[in-house]
């Protein structure tokens, strides 16, 4: 198998390079490469083609138009009303939260010969409302759920579509914005008055977009959210923790809020070498963050943790959003007996002897773990 590595270039200033095999155009040809010309148009197109030799064959290698996709998502209104997404659970949902405007634009980036009107195009893109999330907290209102699919063939030219979102039950998270998610694919049409050639996506186009609809904050009449956050945490009933057994260092921490909505709010947790950051599970306000305690670990007598809570609503710290906590430290010894080179191994005697020997043995008592 022969590759060929042909520079293809994209646009001015860009530059790249592209393998083609001989088993991707014919199975049967052979020395596929051995003569090449490029550097010219020879289909009249505007993009330099390539003629590539092998045996008993001449093939003309042509470069594609290339196209880029661009797209807009504009929500209105700009954020989810209070009297929208405040309810009780028992109130009648599927309220309108506001609309989106989704747009896409393609346009060509090769410099060519082929008119506005000849570069068709088909593309497949698919909406989707908090598609990372467990379940999403809005749905379309033209199909009832949180995706939304179109199949659409365009030219270098913009279209756009209207969507209405609505909120199908009481929402229990209105800190963190929806966010909209758009993929898609494009398949270029071919261009019958040149040859057939077929338009492409430009390798390094976005291949997805994405737009936040955030909630309205409650920050009361000023509009200023005065948060009161505390945090606190403990080691869970250990009272001393021995370095080599347990390997593992649960902590809970807990956070609380008395003021206002508290918004991007953020804990961070100090703890020294020796420790290795493993998980954390969030119940509520309260979280459990687990630690690997290494085997070899010096963490001298006391163990200190220290952890700070704050948020993006700019109140100053107190000494409620600051905790530390010591945990006394323990080195776990593993002791190991063996028995010594000098000990009695056996001993030769028949019962008619009425004499008495000595048995003797030593043992070699040894450690090892941190506190060896």
């Amino acid at each position: 198998m022969v590759l060929l590595a042909v520079p293809v270039v994209e646009a001015p200033g860009w530059a790249r390079c592209q393998r083609i095999t001989g088993s991707q155009l014919s199975p049967r040809l052979q020395y596929f490469g051995q003569s090449l010309s490029g550097g010219q148009d020879l289909t009249m197109d505007g993009l330099m083609d390539l003629a590539v030799g092998a045996q008993g064959h001449l093939l003309l290698l042509r470069s594609q138009p290339l196209l880029r996709v661009e797209a807009t998502m504009d929500f209105t209104p700009s954020e989810v009303a209070r009297n929208v997404f405040e309810c009780q659970e028992q109130e009648v949902r599927n309220k309108i939260a506001g609309v989106v405007r989704v747009c896409l634009h393609v346009r060509k980036r090769t410099r060519d010969r082929l008119r506005e009107g000849d570069v068709q195009s088909v593309i497949s893109y698919v909406l989707a409302l908090d598609s990372g999330r467990p379940s999403s907290r809005a749905i379309f209102d033209e199909t009832k759920n949180s995706t939304h699919r179109r199949k659409q063939a365009l030219g270098l030219t913009t279209t756009c579509e209207t969507l209405t979102l609505l909120l199908p039950k009481c929402v229990d998270d209105s800190v963190s914005p929806i966010v909209l998610r758009l993929n898609y694919t494009l398949v270029g049409t071919p261009v019958s008055s040149f040859g057939n050639l077929r338009p492409v996506l430009a390798e390094d186009s976005q291949k997805f977009f994405t737009a936040s609809f955030p909630f309205e904050k409650n920050c009361g009449n000023d509009n200023i959210c005065q948060d009161d956050l505390s945090v606190t945490f403990s080691f869970r009933n250990l009272r001393t923790l021995v370095v080599g057994d347990p390997r593992e260092l649960n902590v809970t921490l807990t956070v609380r809020n008395e003021g206002e909505d508290s918004y991007g709010t953020q804990v961070t947790l100090y703890h020294p070498a020796g420790l290795s950051y493993r998980k954390v599970s969030v119940v509520q306000v309260t979280f459990n963050v687990t630690f690997d305690v290494e085997f070899d670990a010096s963490l001298g007598n006391k163990l200190l943790l220290k952890a700070n809570v704050t948020s993006e609503n700019n109140i100053p710290r107190t000494n409620k959003t600051e905790f530390q906590l010591e945990l006394p430290v323990k080195y776990a010894v593993y002791l190991i007996v063996s028995s010594g080179e000098t000990s009695t191994k056996y001993l030769n005697f028949t019962a008619s002897e009425k004499t008495s020997q000595a048995v003797e043995h030593q043992y070699q008592v040894g450690s090892e773990g941190s506190g060896n």
